[in-house]
């Protein structure tokens, strides 16, 4: 598919502007001037195209217009037709990976010696084990006590011991470690990636389009300058009035060629038959060019 590609340079020059790109190998195509603007039309096929501009034998390029590295700091302007961007992968939250990590296995829970090979025990578990040990020291050396008076013991079997040893506090140590909820690392990490993929919002440029427009006098002896500035009164949100030039039309009649900015939302065709609403003035009001 064949495309008008408008290329438009709009910082003025002392003797001459042209473009070269990859559209033509890189061979100078001069520019026309209008005003302080130079403007070009070409035909292009869809693709992307590099080019650059060769302002009073300087190359440059214009930072208003979208513009890459290509790769070996070289700057250039670019145009795209026709392609279609590729859509973007979007990466999983790290939260969740974070948060699976701390949920509990799906297998049988390992005892307490093989968690102390695998990794240190924490305080709790520390505490936990020094009271099993200490309840098993009392526990032998009760027995070891007992020992001495075996005979009684057994000629006594049925009744029951003086001083019995008092049940293991296993289940009391278990309902404590139940009712204490142990630290955990899911909120903390979700705060701390929380805070890392938090970013100021980066301020979004507004894409604009060079609009040339031709405004015809109704008579011959109408003043050019009012007519200019009734033109530059009418101006939308969005639209920025330019540079301009007055030149011969036909039959007397003189035409003010005069170049705006705007965005993509503002309708220059409204614009002009708004101008064209001062049919004292104003003959007629039309698109000359534009580039994006």
């Amino acid at each position: 598919m064949t495309h008008q590609a408008f290329f438009v340079w709009p910082h003025g020059s002392k003797f001459s502007v042209h473009v070269a790109g990859s559209f033509s190998g890189w061979g100078l195509i001069p520019l026309t001037k209008q005003g302080n603007y130079y403007f070009q039309s070409l035909a292009l096929d869809d693709g992307v195209y590099h080019y650059k501009f060769y302002v009073d034998g300087v190359w440059q390029y214009d930072l208003g217009q979208p513009h890459e590295d290509d790769g070996s700091g070289n700057w250039n302007n670019y145009l795209e037709f026709g392609v279609e961007s590729e859509p973007v992968a979007v990466a999983e939250p790290v939260v969740e990976h974070k948060a699976q990590a701390t949920h509990a296995p799906t297998h049988a829970p390992q005892t307490h010696q093989d968690n102390a090979e695998d990794k240190p025990l924490s305080k709790k578990q520390q505490k936990k084990q020094a009271k099993q040990q200490e309840k098993a020291a009392q526990k032998q050396q009760q027995q070891q006590q007992g020992g001495g008076g075996g005979k009684k013991q057994q000629k006594g079997a049925g009744a029951t011991p003086k001083h019995a040893p008092e049940p293991e506090p296993e289940a009391e140590a278990q309902a404590q470690d139940e009712t204490e909820q142990p630290e955990t690392t899911e909120d903390v990490s979700t705060e701390l990636v929380a805070e890392e993929t938090t970013e100021p919002a980066k301020p979004v440029k507004t894409p604009e389009t060079v609009v040339t427009v031709d405004v015809v006098a109704a008579d011959t002896d109408i003043d050019m300058v009012a007519l200019e500035q009734f033109v530059r009164s009418v101006q939308p949100p969005g639209l920025k009035w330019e540079g301009s030039s007055v030149s011969d039309y036909v039959f007397g009649l003189k035409k003010l060629t005069i170049i705006c900015k705007c965005r993509d939302d503002v309708s220059v065709e409204d614009v002009c038959t708004e101008l064209e609403k001062n049919g004292d003035m104003i003959g007629s009001a039309q698109i000359q060019s534009f580039a994006c």
